[in-house]
């Protein structure tokens, strides 16, 4: 049994071992608790002539109890020096400044642990909550050093300084948890009786398994306060990433990820005398790599498994992986080819690894096209070698080619594909033999529907989901009609081949209606489709233009339409593209109007006059002087279009009459009760406009179109943009920013404002006024209880809102049902005077007087 214990202390220690460097592996094997007193001596005589002495007596009881901690741990490790990893952090003396008040509390934890040795020694099980204490302490000496062993922390330690108080304060919790079950009193009666006789060895068994129960519990409560707090860290951070309006890497490099067919390809790289060069050499000389490669030889996936292999291996030298995908024709990536000019260079076209990796891709999917076809072992091999050969390095070739041979037909059509005459020798000839069997060889109706589906795609402001692609089939904002019926029943593959790829939606993996579709390389659309004129991009950004015009612009998006009449459109689908065309209709209308558009004239004149419709609807205000105003729609206003859009942020936004039109589409979906729903409509819904009903009303955000799983995460997230608790304080920055909530609101006062007098008449009109009211108008039932809560009235008149109170405003916008419960709310002595009804009944019968 002890060496079973032992095991578990070394695991312990060998995790930690791991996490650090050699040059820190190295430092701390000679490290003891002597060498800890003298170096804060040494300390001390340093800080006494610069009238800097800290109290080192804080230390006192962790270092007494880190003595007992070692002392016990040796029983069961028989061994001394490796337990000198312990004393980790306190050889790096420079952190005891900062972490004095730390080392006391665990201090405080470790008093007196040395009393249980007995217990320890004679009783195994026991040996468990030892075991957790030198864990946690390890686990606290390597959070210790996540923030103290990088490069410049000094310049860093204020901002790292919550994250890491964060890190280390369930390691604490921890170990008080484990101290109070040391410290239980039937335990201490035990040991009290051992101590002097073995007369309670009966009362051993039973107390063993009660600790054991107690020790699962708190294993399990740790477990889910380490998820709690892993959840918090994700939140923040996705908080700062909707704030910033910054790509989503993570989904780039998962979707990297995913396009590796072979786990093991790429890593050859590791053992590249330039990469280990790179990642072990000097930070100022070897500071990029540079993966060389012509397009489509795999350099993407190549870099995504490097990233993999930094987060998981832990080679970064205690530093932090981070990284971004530039994208081409991407704005976010503008200067890439600027940012670098030395590095060590890897050319993939001439790495033998290289093209061992792509012969063992087309070993793997030759096997499957032998088993679909019924092919030899010599036809196998022939394909294998021919891909190969004339691949030349690139990995999209040898994808586009073995796509389209598995996904023949017959065998007739295989092996004519094969043939010498047809076996394509670059990367444009594939996707000529791709563009031929979809084009030419289908017939006119699958021709048509390829034609639409690579003209949006290649043209879109983001990636698409099959259901949006499904949706545009099944609309027809001319009639104002959607028809499930019309959906594309084969599948994109089927009808683009390998022209497209798919992603798998990681909220929705099992669901085809869900999955992103997206052109398999850019050079399928520059150097392809574009130049072989299979598709003519602007003429596609035209018709796009035109035809969300019409849909933005049709009948059931104008507010006279009834609340009824919208619900049922809701269900039929209808409203399945107003996400994508809202924040998207601009991109596809400024490229259409480019200089470098060749669009006929018949069809830029449509364009500009489905562009003037909707700036008039998605301008919050209509200037007076506006050429809009002018009854003819067709007056040659391209410029002014053109210097409209280049500002698409102002589009759209709060107070327009889209927003206002997709504000009330989206109150109705919101109230759709699945129960009453019946199973056919229920389909359709799901299919076309997807299972999230709950989104962001801001047009320029991410969830504006991904949206939520309920009404709780949609209301935290509106109250991350309208930030409506202020500081009071009038030259405070918070007076502006504001907070998400009151708790931040009032850590801001306590941290920043405690010592200042108090604002008897605070100048200016209250910044969050209006606040209440937007979130009465949206429905947003939760905003309007916090901000009542902190102190904003339900009676307050918005001149902005047409000088009507929140509970009127909510009453107009159809949130009457849930905003009963303002009942309690509003029976506040004085607010409402000696009104004899209740403010919600006066509300019911349409007394706008309050």
């Amino acid at each position: 049994m002890a060496n079973l214990v032992g095991e578990g202390f070394e695991r312990s220690l060998e995790k930690f071992r791991q996490r650090l460097s050699p040059e820190q592996r190295q430092q701390f094997s000679f490290s003891s608790l002597d060498d800890v007193r003298a170096e804060m001596r040494k300390l001390q005589d340093q800080l006494g002539p610069q009238k800097k002495l800290r109290s080192f007596n804080k230390m006192k009881r962790f270092l007494e109890g880190m003595k007992q901690v070692e002392q016990l741990v040796q029983i069961f490790l028989n061994t001394s020096d490796v337990v000198a990893y312990v004393w980790v952090a306190s050889t790096r003396i420079e952190t005891l400044e900062r972490l004095l008040g730390v080392y006391q509390e665990i201090g405080d934890v470790l008093h007196g642990v040395g009393k249980y040795d007995r217990l320890f020694k004679n009783y195994p099980d026991y040996r468990r909550i030892l075991e957790i204490y030198f864990y946690d302490i390890l686990e606290f000496h390597h959070e210790v050093l996540q923030v103290f062993a990088k490069p410049n922390w000094r310049r860093f330690l204020d901002y790292a300084w919550p994250t890491f108080k964060t890190r280390f304060e369930p390691i604490i919790d921890s170990l008080k948890r484990h101290r109070d079950l040391l410290s239980d009193e039937k335990l201490t009666v035990i040991l009290e009786e051992l101590q002097d006789s073995h007369t309670v060895v009966d009362k051993i068994p039973a107390m063993l398994q009660e600790i054991n129960e107690k020790l699962n519990k708190l294993q399990q409560s740790g477990i889910m306060k380490k998820h709690e707090l892993q959840e918090r860290i994700l939140k923040q951070r996705e908080t700062v990433r909707t704030k910033l309006r910054s790509r989503n890497y993570q989904e780039d490099h998962r979707a990297a990820l995913k396009k590796r067919s072979i786990s093991s390809s790429g890593n050859w790289v590791f053992d590249s005398p330039k990469f280990e060069k790179w990642l072990n050499g000097n930070l100022v000389s070897d500071s990029i790599l540079y993966i060389n490669g012509i397009p489509g030889s795999g350099k993407t996936i190549l870099v995504s498994t490097i990233i993999e292999y930094l987060l998981n291996s832990g080679h970064t030298k205690n530093g932090t992986v981070l990284f971004f995908y530039f994208k081409h024709h991407d704005s976010d990536g503008k200067g890439a080819e600027a940012a670098f000019s030395v590095y060590p260079d890897i050319d993939l076209d001439r790495a033998k690894q290289h093209k061992a990796d792509i012969t063992d891709y087309a070993s793997f999917r030759a096997s499957k096209i032998k088993s679909r076809f019924g092919l030899d072992a010599d036809e196998e091999t022939d394909i294998v070698h021919k891909v190969t050969v004339s691949s030349k390095g690139m990995f999209l070739y040898a994808k586009i080619v073995l796509d389209n041979l598995f996904h023949q037909q017959s065998v007739a059509k295989f092996r004519k594909e094969l043939s010498s005459e047809n076996f394509p020798q670059e990367l444009n000839q594939a996707y000529e033999r791709v563009a031929i069997r979809i084009f030419d060889n289908a017939h006119e109706a699958r021709r048509a529907s390829a034609l639409c589906i690579l003209g949006w795609v290649a043209t879109s402001g983001r990636p698409l989901r099959w259901r949006e692609i499904q949706a545009k089939f099944c609309i027809n904002p001319v009639d104002a009609t959607c028809d499930f019926d019309e959906r594309i029943l084969d599948s994109f593959k089927m009808i683009c081949g390998s022209l497209v790829d798919v992603e798998l939606c990681d909220n929705n993996k099992d669901s085809e209606s869900e999955r992103i579709v997206s052109i398999v390389h850019p050079t399928a659309t520059r150097r392809y489709l574009q130049e072989s004129n299979r598709i003519r991009i602007f003429e596609e950004h035209a018709n796009a233009a035109i035809y969300f015009s019409q849909y933005l612009t049709s009948a059931p998006f104008h507010q006279k339409t009834s609340h009824d009449r919208v619900y049922e459109l809701a269900l039929d689908g209808y409203y399945a593209l107003q996400d994508y065309a809202c924040a998207f209709w601009h991109h596809h209308i400024r490229l259409a109007l480019s200089p470098l558009s060749n669009i006929s004239p018949n069809l830029e004149t449509a364009v500009i006059h489905g562009a003037k419709l909707l700036i008039r609807i998605s301008q919050p205000k209509v200037r007076s002087d506006s050429p809009f105003e002018c009854e003819n729609l067709n007056d040659p206003t391209k410029d002014y279009i053109l210097s409209i859009l280049e500002e698409p942020y102002a589009l759209g936004c709060e107070g327009s009459a889209l927003s206002e039109e997709i504000k009330n589409v989206r109150n109705q979906i919101e109230s759709i009760n699945y129960s009453e729903v019946g199973g056919r409509q229920l389909k359709v819904f799901n299919e076309l406009h997807g299972h999230i009903r709950f989104k962001c009303p801001k047009i320029r955000c991410a969830f504006f179109s991904s949206g939520f799983g309920n009404k709780e995460q949609q209301g935290h997230h509106i109250l991350e943009h309208d930030r409506p608790f202020k500081c009071s304080k009038p030259e405070c920055f918070a007076r502006i920013t504001g907070f998400s909530s009151l708790q931040s609101l009032n850590d801001h006062i306590k941290r920043l404002h405690s010592n200042d007098p108090p604002v008897l008449f605070p100048k200016g009109k209250d910044a969050g006024s209006s606040t209440i009211h937007n979130a009465a108008a949206r429905g947003n039932l939760d905003g309007v209880i916090t901000l009542h809560e902190a102190g904003e009235p339900l009676i307050s008149v918005e001149q902005k809102k047409g000088g009507l109170t929140p509970l009127v405003l909510a009453v107009k916008g159809g949130h009457m049902s849930p905003y009963d419960k303002y009942t309690n709310l509003v029976r506040i002595p004085g607010e409402f005077g000696t009104a004899s009804a209740s403010p919600v009944d006066m509300l019911r019968d349409q007394d706008l007087t309050i």
